[in-house]
């Protein structure tokens, strides 16, 4: 992922834009990473090499790393986000049932 840093400057600031992670799902279902991956990294500096992290939040991550590499994660809506979203919002009209967990 270094390697594949951009150059840029901000305001006079030499700064470096991280270009994010995508993959495909177990379901085959795409999943992208912009932003998380950062705090992963710096969260995986004090970590075993292998093994699961979770980034809680309104969309939370699960990361399967090994040998201090990424290899698969998936985003998964929170419940309360979930629920209400589906019984009565947005996805309401899309979503069959009600959310289980």
């Amino acid at each position: 992922m270094a390697a594949a840093l951009t150059p840029a400057t901000m305001g006079g600031v030499d700064i470096s834009i991280v270009p994010g992670l995508a993959c495909r799902r177990a379901d085959g279902a795409p999943d992208v990473l912009r932003g998380e991956e950062v705090e992963i990294f710096g969260a995986l500096q004090d970590r075993p090499r292998d093994g699961v992290l979770v980034v809680p939040g309104a969309h939370a991550k699960w990361l399967r790393h090994e040998a201090d590499r990424v290899v698969a994660f998936a985003t998964g809506m929170a419940g309360e986000m979930f629920e209400r979203m589906t019984a009565a919002g947005l996805l309401a009209a899309v979503a069959a049932g009600r959310a289980v967990d």
